[in-house]
Protein backbone atom coordinates (compact mmCIF):
# COMPACT_ATOMS: atom_id res chain seq x y z
CA UNK A 1 0.00 0.00 0.00
CA UNK A 2 1.14 3.56 -0.69
CA UNK A 3 3.10 5.05 2.19
CA UNK A 4 3.72 1.77 3.95
CA UNK A 5 7.42 1.24 3.29
CA UNK A 6 8.52 -2.13 4.63
CA UNK A 7 12.01 -3.25 5.57
CA UNK A 8 12.38 -6.65 3.93
CA UNK A 9 16.09 -7.31 4.57
CA UNK A 10 19.09 -5.84 6.36
CA UNK A 11 22.79 -6.74 6.16
CA UNK A 12 25.48 -5.62 8.62
CA UNK A 13 29.12 -5.60 7.56
CA UNK A 14 31.52 -5.24 10.47
CA UNK A 15 30.93 -2.23 12.69
CA UNK A 16 30.84 0.38 9.95
CA UNK A 17 28.21 -0.59 7.39
CA UNK A 18 24.51 -1.38 7.37
CA UNK A 19 22.65 -2.11 4.13
CA UNK A 20 18.85 -2.00 4.11
CA UNK A 21 16.36 -3.20 1.52
CA UNK A 22 13.03 -1.40 1.69
CA UNK A 23 9.93 -2.21 -0.34
CA UNK A 24 8.43 1.21 -0.89
CA UNK A 25 5.01 0.05 -2.03
CA UNK A 26 3.83 -3.48 -1.36
CA UNK A 27 1.99 -5.01 -4.30
CA UNK A 28 1.54 -8.42 -5.86
CA UNK A 29 4.47 -9.58 -7.95
CA UNK A 30 8.13 -8.55 -7.72
CA UNK A 31 8.84 -5.81 -5.14
CA UNK A 32 9.73 -2.17 -5.75
CA UNK A 33 12.91 -1.95 -3.64
CA UNK A 34 15.18 0.90 -2.57
CA UNK A 35 18.64 -0.13 -1.31
CA UNK A 36 20.46 2.14 1.16
CA UNK A 37 23.74 2.01 3.07
CA UNK A 38 24.76 3.95 6.18
CA UNK A 39 28.40 4.10 7.25
CA UNK A 40 31.05 6.20 8.94
CA UNK A 41 32.28 8.80 6.42
CA UNK A 42 35.87 7.93 7.27
CA UNK A 43 35.31 4.42 5.89
CA UNK A 44 34.77 3.66 2.23
CA UNK A 45 31.23 2.97 1.13
CA UNK A 46 30.98 -0.78 0.70
CA UNK A 47 28.59 -0.61 -2.23
CA UNK A 48 30.50 2.07 -4.14
CA UNK A 49 33.46 -0.29 -4.42
CA UNK A 50 31.40 -2.85 -6.36
CA UNK A 51 31.28 -1.23 -9.77
CA UNK A 52 29.49 -4.25 -11.23
CA UNK A 53 26.40 -3.20 -9.29
CA UNK A 54 26.15 -0.07 -11.44
CA UNK A 55 25.46 -1.96 -14.67
CA UNK A 56 22.17 -1.65 -16.47
CA UNK A 57 19.75 -4.39 -15.46
CA UNK A 58 21.18 -4.87 -11.95
CA UNK A 59 18.50 -5.39 -9.28
CA UNK A 60 18.28 -5.38 -5.50
CA UNK A 61 18.62 -9.18 -5.72
CA UNK A 62 22.13 -8.71 -7.15
CA UNK A 63 23.03 -6.41 -4.26
CA UNK A 64 21.80 -8.85 -1.60
CA UNK A 65 23.52 -11.78 -3.32
CA UNK A 66 26.83 -9.88 -3.51
CA UNK A 67 26.81 -8.67 0.08
CA UNK A 68 25.51 -11.75 1.94
CA UNK A 69 27.56 -14.69 3.16
CA UNK A 70 27.52 -17.82 1.03
CA UNK A 71 24.55 -19.96 1.99
CA UNK A 72 22.44 -17.05 3.30
CA UNK A 73 18.84 -17.49 2.23
CA UNK A 74 17.60 -14.73 -0.04
CA UNK A 75 14.42 -13.21 1.47
CA UNK A 76 11.23 -14.28 -0.25
CA UNK A 77 10.35 -10.86 -1.66
CA UNK A 78 13.85 -10.17 -2.99
CA UNK A 79 14.00 -13.67 -4.51
CA UNK A 80 11.16 -12.61 -6.83
CA UNK A 81 13.51 -10.20 -8.58
CA UNK A 82 15.61 -11.43 -11.47
CA UNK A 83 19.40 -11.24 -11.27
CA UNK A 84 21.18 -8.99 -13.71
CA UNK A 85 24.62 -10.43 -12.96
CA UNK A 86 25.19 -14.05 -13.90
CA UNK A 87 28.06 -16.42 -13.28
CA UNK A 88 28.96 -14.97 -9.86
CA UNK A 89 29.02 -16.74 -6.51
CA UNK A 90 27.10 -15.51 -3.48
CA UNK A 91 29.21 -13.22 -1.30
CA UNK A 92 31.50 -12.06 -4.10
CA UNK A 93 31.14 -8.47 -2.88
CA UNK A 94 32.14 -9.33 0.67
CA UNK A 95 35.24 -11.08 -0.55
CA UNK A 96 36.12 -8.00 -2.64
CA UNK A 97 35.82 -5.81 0.44
CA UNK A 98 38.07 -8.08 2.50
CA UNK A 99 40.78 -7.69 -0.14
CA UNK A 100 40.42 -3.91 0.02
CA UNK A 101 40.92 -4.04 3.77
CA UNK A 102 40.11 -1.20 6.18
CA UNK A 103 40.90 1.68 3.84
CA UNK A 104 39.87 5.06 5.17
CA UNK A 105 39.01 8.34 3.48
CA UNK A 106 41.49 11.00 4.62
CA UNK A 107 40.10 13.97 6.54
CA UNK A 108 36.47 12.88 6.17
CA UNK A 109 34.37 14.38 8.91
CA UNK A 110 37.30 15.43 11.12
CA UNK A 111 38.99 18.29 9.24
CA UNK A 112 36.32 18.94 6.64
CA UNK A 113 32.79 20.33 6.61
CA UNK A 114 30.74 17.12 6.67
CA UNK A 115 32.63 14.88 4.17
CA UNK A 116 35.69 15.68 2.04
CA UNK A 117 34.25 17.19 -1.14
CA UNK A 118 36.49 15.51 -3.70
CA UNK A 119 35.89 12.06 -2.25
CA UNK A 120 32.18 12.68 -1.73
CA UNK A 121 31.54 13.67 -5.35
CA UNK A 122 33.77 11.03 -6.95
CA UNK A 123 31.06 8.39 -7.22
CA UNK A 124 27.54 7.41 -6.30
CA UNK A 125 26.45 3.91 -5.40
CA UNK A 126 24.66 2.43 -8.42
CA UNK A 127 26.55 4.69 -10.83
CA UNK A 128 26.15 8.34 -11.74
CA UNK A 129 23.11 8.86 -13.97
CA UNK A 130 22.88 11.51 -16.77
CA UNK A 131 21.44 14.26 -14.56
CA UNK A 132 23.51 15.00 -11.47
CA UNK A 133 24.27 17.83 -9.08
CA UNK A 134 25.87 18.44 -5.68
CA UNK A 135 25.29 20.76 -2.73
CA UNK A 136 28.43 20.91 -0.58
CA UNK A 137 29.35 22.48 2.76
CA UNK A 138 25.81 23.78 3.23
CA UNK A 139 24.15 24.77 6.46
CA UNK A 140 20.53 23.81 7.08
CA UNK A 141 18.70 27.14 6.78
CA UNK A 142 14.95 26.55 6.54
CA UNK A 143 13.57 27.85 9.82
CA UNK A 144 10.62 26.14 11.43
CA UNK A 145 8.99 26.06 14.84
CA UNK A 146 9.22 22.74 16.62
CA UNK A 147 7.07 21.95 19.62
CA UNK A 148 8.62 19.21 21.72
CA UNK A 149 6.45 17.05 23.91
CA UNK A 150 7.12 15.58 27.33
CA UNK A 151 4.75 13.91 29.80
CA UNK A 152 5.05 15.34 33.31
CA UNK A 153 2.98 13.59 35.99
CA UNK A 154 0.61 12.35 33.31
CA UNK A 155 0.19 15.82 31.77
CA UNK A 156 1.50 16.55 28.27
CA UNK A 157 3.88 19.51 28.40
CA UNK A 158 4.84 21.55 25.35
CA UNK A 159 8.42 22.81 25.06
CA UNK A 160 9.03 25.25 22.21
CA UNK A 161 12.32 25.09 20.37
CA UNK A 162 13.21 26.73 17.02
CA UNK A 163 15.05 24.49 14.55
CA UNK A 164 16.27 24.61 10.95
CA UNK A 165 15.94 22.10 8.11
CA UNK A 166 17.40 21.29 4.71
CA UNK A 167 15.06 20.05 1.98
CA UNK A 168 15.54 19.30 -1.72
CA UNK A 169 13.05 17.51 -3.96
CA UNK A 170 12.99 16.09 -7.46
CA UNK A 171 9.79 15.15 -9.24
CA UNK A 172 8.73 12.60 -11.89
CA UNK A 173 11.87 10.44 -11.80
CA UNK A 174 12.43 6.96 -13.29
CA UNK A 175 15.69 6.08 -11.49
CA UNK A 176 17.50 7.78 -8.60
CA UNK A 177 20.91 7.62 -6.93
CA UNK A 178 21.88 9.77 -4.00
CA UNK A 179 24.12 10.29 -1.00
CA UNK A 180 24.19 12.60 1.98
CA UNK A 181 26.77 13.39 4.65
CA UNK A 182 25.71 15.27 7.79
CA UNK A 183 27.84 16.70 10.60
CA UNK A 184 26.29 17.74 13.91
CA UNK A 185 28.19 20.54 15.64
CA UNK A 186 27.76 21.81 19.17
CA UNK A 187 29.99 23.97 21.34
CA UNK A 188 30.33 27.06 23.48
CA UNK A 189 27.97 29.81 22.39
CA UNK A 190 26.18 27.65 19.82
CA UNK A 191 22.55 26.46 19.96
CA UNK A 192 22.22 23.05 21.61
CA UNK A 193 20.46 20.15 19.92
CA UNK A 194 18.80 18.75 23.02
CA UNK A 195 16.39 20.46 25.36
CA UNK A 196 15.35 20.61 29.01
CA UNK A 197 11.73 19.90 29.79
CA UNK A 198 9.65 21.74 32.38
CA UNK A 199 11.26 19.67 35.17
CA UNK A 200 14.77 20.46 33.93
CA UNK A 201 15.27 16.91 32.65
CA UNK A 202 17.57 16.85 29.64
CA UNK A 203 16.48 15.14 26.41
CA UNK A 204 18.62 14.46 23.35
CA UNK A 205 17.13 15.57 20.05
CA UNK A 206 19.72 14.68 17.44
CA UNK A 207 19.29 15.72 13.80
CA UNK A 208 17.62 13.23 11.51
CA UNK A 209 18.18 12.86 7.78
CA UNK A 210 15.56 11.07 5.68
CA UNK A 211 15.14 10.05 2.06
CA UNK A 212 11.47 10.35 1.18
CA UNK A 213 9.22 9.29 -1.69
CA UNK A 214 5.69 9.62 -2.98
CA UNK A 215 3.58 8.97 -6.04
CA UNK A 216 3.56 12.12 -8.22
CA UNK A 217 0.98 14.71 -7.18
CA UNK A 218 0.24 12.98 -3.86
CA UNK A 219 0.20 15.17 -0.78
CA UNK A 220 2.14 13.12 1.78
CA UNK A 221 5.80 12.03 1.79
CA UNK A 222 6.96 8.67 3.17
CA UNK A 223 10.37 7.62 4.47
CA UNK A 224 12.37 5.00 2.57
CA UNK A 225 15.69 5.46 4.43
CA UNK A 226 16.83 7.55 7.39
CA UNK A 227 19.66 8.07 9.84
CA UNK A 228 20.12 9.91 13.14
CA UNK A 229 23.34 11.87 13.66
CA UNK A 230 24.42 12.23 17.31
CA UNK A 231 26.01 15.46 18.53
CA UNK A 232 29.67 15.73 17.58
CA UNK A 233 29.45 13.00 14.94
CA UNK A 234 29.36 12.77 11.16
CA UNK A 235 27.35 10.10 9.37
CA UNK A 236 26.87 9.23 5.71
CA UNK A 237 24.04 7.51 3.88
CA UNK A 238 23.59 6.58 0.26
CA UNK A 239 20.87 4.88 -1.73
CA UNK A 240 19.93 3.53 -5.13
CA UNK A 241 16.48 3.06 -6.61
CA UNK A 242 16.79 1.06 -9.81
CA UNK A 243 13.39 2.00 -11.19
CA UNK A 244 10.13 0.15 -11.31
CA UNK A 245 8.12 -0.73 -14.45
CA UNK A 246 9.20 2.58 -16.01
CA UNK A 247 7.03 4.40 -13.44
CA UNK A 248 7.58 7.98 -12.29
CA UNK A 249 8.07 8.83 -8.60
CA UNK A 250 8.89 11.94 -6.56
CA UNK A 251 11.94 11.88 -4.26
CA UNK A 252 13.12 14.20 -1.49
CA UNK A 253 16.00 14.45 0.97
CA UNK A 254 15.17 16.12 4.27
CA UNK A 255 17.32 17.00 7.28
CA UNK A 256 15.42 18.07 10.38
CA UNK A 257 16.07 18.89 14.06
CA UNK A 258 19.17 20.79 12.96
CA UNK A 259 20.81 24.08 13.94
CA UNK A 260 22.48 26.68 11.67
CA UNK A 261 26.04 25.56 12.56
CA UNK A 262 25.51 21.99 11.28
CA UNK A 263 26.86 20.97 7.87
CA UNK A 264 25.37 18.89 5.08
CA UNK A 265 26.73 17.53 1.78
CA UNK A 266 24.22 16.17 -0.72
CA UNK A 267 24.70 14.63 -4.15
CA UNK A 268 22.05 13.18 -6.45
CA UNK A 269 21.81 11.72 -9.92
CA UNK A 270 18.65 10.65 -11.68
CA UNK A 271 17.00 9.53 -14.88
CA UNK A 272 13.86 11.34 -15.98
Amino acid sequence: MIGEAKLIASLTIGQDHEINFVEIEEEAGPPNVLVSETHRPSSLSALEQLTELARQGVTAHDVFYAMSERGTEVPERIALLEQGLTGVAQGWGLRRLKKLGNQEVSNAGANANACTNSTFTASTYGGILPNNASWLDRHPSEEYDQYLYSYQDGILQHVYSPRVAFTLSRYNIRQYRGKVCFETIEGAGLPVHGYSDNNNVWHNLNPQVSFLYRRPNNNGWHSAASMTVPVGQTQAMEWAWFGWNNELWDWRVSASRAHPQDYIDYMRSYLE
